[in-house]
């Protein structure tokens, strides 16, 4: 499964180019951290990498592999597929992004069995060889969830997913992760106001406004002279 996460972050180079120019201002997300999935099988704990590519001011596509494993019964786990991520602007806060998840993975999954042997009382011994199962399955399972983005500078975040994972309408358990996302580029303040009026929200601008001299930040200067202008024109 290390390949499949490699093929995923090789993607990046590529795919940077073909970006909408509306989602130039949001940058490429490269994402990584822990967590675990727990089903009817019990639980798996383990890792994942994402890519975060923006398509507009809330939609984004997210190829994600997530890897899992249970050294006890020597069991190896992972997903692999993308999902849409959608922002909820009402339910964001500053530097804090609250997003909802829908998606679909496919599904590795290796098992070792150890050889068995069992010696019966007239002294015959039984002998259960050891075997490999394989299981690989296309992207069938829907993830559906909720997450949230903490901005904490220009370059990192962090962030906190749980999802649900159904094959159909059938519940086949649920997955929580929280990991780091660094942007290549730099992150702008994910606000509403950034969309509606283009004024430069990164967190770069928030310094500076903050080191603006004496009343007046550079934004409210910003928003007074916009209206001046407009008062100008409708004369």
């Amino acid at each position: 499964m290390r390949h499949l996460a490699i093929r995923t972050l090789a993607a990046v180079a590529f795919t940077m180019p073909a970006l909408p120019a509306f989602a130039q201002n949001r940058p490429v997300e490269i994402g990584v951290g822990g967590g675990g999935m727990a089903s009817w099988l019990g639980g798996v704990p383990g890792a994942h990498v994402s890519v975060t590519f923006p398509i507009d001011e809330r939609w984004s596509i997210e190829p994600i592999v997530a890897a899992g494993w249970q050294q006890d019964e020597d069991r190896r786990l992972a997903l692999y597929g993308a999902q849409a991520r959608f922002r909820l602007d009402r339910a964001s806060r500053g530097d804090t992004e609250t997003f909802l998840t829908l998606g679909a993975v496919g599904l590795y999954e290796r098992e070792t069995y150890p050889e068995y042997r069992y010696t019966y009382p007239d002294g015959r011994t039984y002998v259960q060889r050891g075997e490999t199962h394989t299981t690989f399955a296309p992207p069938m399972l829907t993830v559906v969830g909720i997450g949230v983005q903490q901005y904490v500078s220009a370059h990192l975040a962090f962030r906190a997913d749980v999802q649900a994972v159904t094959l159909l309408v059938i519940p086949g358990g649920l997955r929580a992760a929280a990991g780091v996302s660094i942007p290549i580029g730099r992150f702008t303040r994910p606000t509403r106001a950034h969309a509606s009026t283009g004024r430069d929200t990164s967190f770069a601008a928030r310094r500076r406004d903050r080191n603006t001299p004496p009343s007046e930040t550079r934004a409210a200067a910003d928003d007074r002279a916009v209206g001046e202008s407009r008062s100008g024109t409708d004369r």
